[in-house]
């Protein structure tokens, strides 16, 4: 489960939508008071059926052992910023207080997420993490650094913890991590020393080798053996929470537990620390930072809060506390009051409640525009059956433009490309709800054709070129997106092609939009029969200059220069790699922002390309594109 599908729908319109500006509530929503402290419990094997299980019969309770996409960039801190947003997760039937937290660590979200100010009379946010907008944790973890951090600066005055990512406000994928989701994973940085004994502030994550000096800080620096002991001494003896890991290097870690029995620290402590404390497998040493993971509170275990690494989306459902509330969240979704049967239909989905389902598909025909917006938004992501046939009754009949936009999305999502097509030509203009702010008009053919700028379907071209004609603009420019993409050519591309002076030519189609739409039928109408869209897109690559023939190995020179060209040259290149590679990185790690940096360097250290060969590729160039037109 993401935290994607809890945001508010603001922030998904508007990556639908690319005319929409900023919106959304970006107020922090602070805590105002104290929250208890609460016994932890545990979710165990026992409590979850087999189905949701992993392959090998069991959770992971470590980290991944894939690691392949957790490269050095991400545990440095480079800026890019998180949304800010609550997550929305009603609180029915529940007796939970504060904070909560959802699913697993590298699949959950996290809800009143509690703040962690930027700087305090005991902690720092690292001056590279501080615009990012990661200081977010439960309360449970907040209280936990800050008891932990206390002692360190009552003990050693001066010092303070510095903290990296921790979790994004309604938490969900964080760039630099696989893990960070729910609230329950911090980033910390080792208290350290100059040599000469004076305590440093560091103002980002430093590596530290074996004789515990840093490899790559602008000054000196060294692990502070004495302080960093106290501090993780205190993790485990501050109370109110169970620690699952402390992931930290071998070489770092052995002085540590030296320095605690030298000093006479009770063995009980060491043992605890020990336990906890440790390198993680198949994955980077943790010679830069300390990870610290929290298990589960009893009050998130009842929202479905697991205390494994990974677990299919069913297992949310299946904790024992989830189970015991789901009779009445079944009862609510009958209920009078259609905010209550909104919030019913949304954990009902997000519990993956069988039982619940027919109440959930008849949902997207309620009354109220809420309880239609949340039912579309749960089939969507869960996609039981008769979700395709419920999504498509929606956008057929609805006229709320919010639910449209999440029904348009859910069935590209599912690869209803056909559904999408038959919307190429719907009329519908759909305004907003009063009040509404930042919410976007929703023209309905722009929003389908715009949907499908990613296909890979010679079909799909062919239906969207009737909307170059269309009398809105915006219409015109999404179709004409669509096609770009598609086919790797641009109307002055197609103009050349077909014979024609391709600047006055593209003058024309300017003035009178129906000739464009004839140039694109026209075009497509001469392609050879069994043309495959690779073949059209190649050949549109070639345009620019580029000698790439077939999608293999030898093609990724090619790609790469191609990744210096403007959309939809660029987007195509990146999609190919991954093809040629198979390899699709998450999202964040700089392949969709940035695929002109992030491909080469990674192309060269997975030994796909030479250093040397990445060197001698020239710029792509051709129809007058430079390398700096994005």
């Amino acid at each position: 489960m993401t935290a994607t599908r809890h945001i508010s729908w603001t922030l998904l319109a508007c990556a639908a939508l690319t005319a929409c500006g900023a919106a959304g509530d970006v107020a922090l929503q602070l805590r105002r008071t104290e929250p208890e402290k609460r016994p932890t419990v545990a979710v165990t094997l026992d409590d979850v059926p087999t189905a949701a299980l992993g392959n090998e019969g069991d959770f992971r309770t470590a980290e991944p052992a894939r690691r392949g996409v957790r490269q050095a960039i991400d545990t440095l801190l480079h800026p890019l910023v998180m949304p800010l947003g609550a997550a929305r997760h009603p609180l029915l039937a529940s007796k939970a207080i504060g904070s909560v937290s959802v699913g697993t660590v590298t699949g959950g979200y996290l809800v009143n997420a509690a703040e962690l100010p930027l700087e305090g009379p005991y902690h720092r946010v690292l001056e590279a993490a501080a615009d990012r907008q990661t200081r977010f944790a439960t309360d449970e973890m907040r209280n936990l650094l800050m008891c932990a951090a206390e002692r360190v600066a009552k003990t050693y005055p001066g010092h303070r913890l510095h903290l990296g990512n921790l979790s994004r406000m309604s938490g969900g994928t964080l760039p630099w991590s696989v893990s960070h989701h729910n609230g329950r994973d911090a980033d910390l940085a080792f208290y350290v020393r100059t040599p000469s004994g004076r305590i440093a502030s560091p103002d980002k994550l430093y590596h530290f080798n074996a004789n515990l000096e840093s490899t790559d800080a602008q000054e000196p620096l060294r692990f502070d053996v004495a302080a960093n002991w106290t501090f993780v001494k205190g993790l485990v003896t501050c109370r109110g929470t169970t620690i699952q890991h402390l992931f930290m290097a071998n070489w770092l870690r052995a002085p540590l537990l030296e320095y605690a029995k030298q000093h006479k620290e009770r063995k009980e402590i060491i043992a605890e620390v020990a336990e906890v404390l440790a390198q993680p497998h198949n994955a980077l040493p943790h010679n830069d930072h300390l990870h610290l993971r929290i298990g589960c509170s009893s009050d998130d275990s009842s929202e479905g809060c697991l205390d494994v690494a990974r677990a299919p989306i069913e297992a949310v459902g299946m904790t024992p506390g989830v189970r015991a509330r789901l009779p009445r969240i079944r009862e609510a979704l009958r209920a009078d009051d259609p905010a209550k049967r909104a919030d019913a239909v949304l954990l009902a989905g997000s519990y993956r409640d069988m039982v619940a389902l027919p109440a959930v598909l008849d949902g997207v025909r309620d009354a109220d525009a809420r309880v239609r917006r949340n039912a579309v938004e749960v089939l969507g992501q869960w996609h039981p059956a008769g979700t395709v046939a419920a999504l498509a009754n929606a956008v057929g009949s609805e006229t709320d433009a919010q639910t449209v936009v999440l029904a348009l999305q859910a069935l590209a999502q599912l690869g209803e490309t056909t559904i999408l097509e038959t919307h190429f030509d719907d009329p519908r203009v759909l305004q907003p709800p009063p009040g509404s702010f930042g919410v976007p008009t929703v023209v309905v053919r722009r929003l389908a054709v715009e949907l499908l700028r990613d296909s890979a379907s010679l079909d799909v071209a062919r239906a969207a070129v009737p909307l170059l004609a269309d009398p809105l603009a915006e219409v015109r420019d999404a179709a004409r997106s669509t096609l770009t993409h598609i086919v790797n050519y641009s109307t002055q591309d197609v103009m050349a092609a077909l014979g024609g002076d391709a600047l006055a030519s593209a003058a024309a189609v300017a003035l009178v939009p129906e000739n464009e739409e004839t140039a694109w039928r026209t075009f497509l109408e001469r392609l050879p029969p069994d043309a495959s869209r690779d073949f059209v897109a190649l050949q549109g690559l070639r345009t620019q200059g580029l000698g790439v023939e077939g999608l293999d190995k030898g093609a990724l020179p090619e790609l790469v220069r191609a990744l210096r060209l403007p959309p939809p040259f660029r987007d195509n290149a990146a999609q190919w790699i991954e093809r040629v590679v198979q390899f699709r990185p998450p999202i964040g790690h700089g392949s969709h922002s940035n695929p002109a940096e992030f491909w080469p360097d990674w192309l060269v250290h997975k030994h796909f390309l030479t250093s040397s060969a990445l060197a001698s590729l020239s710029p792509a160039g051709g129809s007058g594109l430079s390398a700096d037109s994005d």
